[in-house]
């Protein structure tokens, strides 16, 4: 069934280009279907979700059917998607990362990055390696940033709850790779979202090419010399795209835009590309590639010495449940203190003070928390470790693990039932958090560890 356009949208988009592709546009999003995709995030069998087109443009991106099932149950609700083996994201919403160009060990930020898409897709180019700062304002939104990031798995994020100006006195000039994912009015949301089309109006496409100005303002003092800066949004109209790009560019003579090619895509046209509805290769995506190519004379971090250190006892328990639980996974970075919980801070991020003061939600990987029982593992770690680092995982098959992600617990069988501590369920060799092996079976212990991740 088709949808109803917002009144003035026409007349606006009309403005932005030439008459016959706003038509265009028109018609795909009233009478076409969104586009639906996934990308491969960590190494999995996917048999049974195979074979899927490519996206050209994105490594580990496939298109989806009109109605995605895998055995009848649907992407989102799939064991292999509770185990992070794919994250759901339209084609053309994978085109920013790309057009990035993140190379393994540098140090990102992702500055407007929930739900965790983008973010996700920055961590496995990173590959493990280098520091990816994932910035969100919105304490609701950061919380599921955090949730997606641990369920992918991803262990060298920190992720940080700030408006983009208190990350500026921390970081001048620190990042090779920014993306502004810029809050817009969610243009290329019109065929998937009632509520985007409710709320348009040309109101808020004005107000929010205010606020992309503004975070862009913020965004360029963090980016080093030759570093490149991505901004994008999902939004057709010239005031949120060109008009801001423009701006910008003419308050800041030290940036040159600078084309890009993707495969599958079109050239980028004076270092901007638009992904519309009409050309089938997504719901819709402008991005800008610019580069810094000069710098701010006498920039200093704001930095602070007060630091969390983490008790030697909060070690030890962490240890003895490392040694016992998972030997095969090794510390390879400063543990730090969030709060009553532990993290493991990347290898590759310097300067634990530039940390403190600010709001962090996740930094590394999350490992849990000393209790007067021992050691209790939070979900993220639960989701970072590999099945083969586990004294005990427990494989699942898939109506086993079906149960696990609602909230089940999983019988055991043979030798493991008469194991005690701590197991790791495991589907498809992916983990899927831990359990306490008890009286025969696995507890799961998910739902509540995650809620305290």
């Amino acid at each position: 069934m088709g949808v109803s356009l917002p009144d003035g949208w026409f007349e606006l988009t009309r403005g932005s280009m030439p008459e016959a592709r706003c038509s265009a546009i028109r018609d795909a999003i009233t009478q076409g279907e969104p586009i639906r995709a996934l990308r491969l995030h960590k190494l999995a069998d996917i048999g049974d979700i195979a074979p899927l087109p490519p996206v050209p443009w994105a490594v580990g991106g496939y298109l989806l059917p009109a109605l995605p099932e895998i055995h009848n149950l649907p992407f989102g609700k799939h064991p292999l998607h509770a185990a992070g083996a794919y994250y759901l994201q339209e084609p053309s919403a994978m085109a920013p990362v790309a057009a990035l160009d993140v190379q393994a060990g540098q140090r990102v930020l992702d500055l407007c990055a929930a739900p965790g898409g983008k973010s996700g897709q920055i961590a496995a180019a990173l590959v493990g390696m280098g520091v990816l700062v994932a910035n969100e304002p919105s304490l609701e939104r950061a919380r599921e940033l955090r949730g997606n990031l641990a369920r992918l798995g991803v262990t060298n994020a920190i992720i940080t709850q700030e408006p983009p100006g208190r990350l500026v006195e921390r970081f001048p000039e620190w990042f090779d790779r920014v993306l502004v994912d810029a809050p817009c009015s969610g243009e290329g949301m019109f065929r998937r979202s009632a509520a985007a089309r409710r709320d348009w109006s040309v109101r808020a496409v004005k107000g929010c090419a205010v606020r992309q100005l503004a975070i862009l303002e913020a965004a360029q003092s963090m980016l080093r010399p030759d570093g490149v800066m991505v901004y994008s949004t999902c939004a057709f109209n010239q005031i949120e795209n060109d008009s801001v790009v423009q701006l910008f560019l003419n308050g800041h003579p030290e940036f040159t835009i600078e084309d890009f090619e993707l495969p599958g895509l079109p050239s980028s046209e004076e270092g901007m590309l638009r992904i519309t509805p009409d050309s089938g290769l997504g719901e819709g995506q402008f991005m800008a590639r610019l580069r810094k190519t000069g710098t701010r004379k006498g920039i200093r971090p704001r930095l602070f010495d007060r630091q969390q250190y983490v008790l030697a006892s909060e070690r030890s328990a962490f240890e003895m449940f490392r040694e016992g639980v998972v030997p095969g996974f090794g510390l390879i970075g400063q543990m730090f203190r969030l709060g009553g919980r532990v993290a493991m801070l990347p290898k590759d991020c310097p300067e634990l003070e530039r940390w403190v003061g600010l709001r962090v939600l996740a930094a590394g990987i999350d490992l849990g928390a000393a209790r007067p029982h021992g050691w209790e593992p939070s979900y993220a770690l639960g989701m970072a470790v590999r099945a083969e680092q586990a004294s005990v995982a427990v494989a699942l098959g898939e109506s086993a693990a079906i149960a696990w992600v609602d909230g089940h617990d999983a019988p055991l069988a043979g030798s493991t039932a008469q194991a005690s501590g701590w197991g790791l369920a495991v589907y498809h060799n992916l983990p899927l958090g831990f359990g306490k092996i008890n009286d025969g079976r696995l507890k799961n212990k998910r739902v509540a560890v995650r809620g305290n991740h």
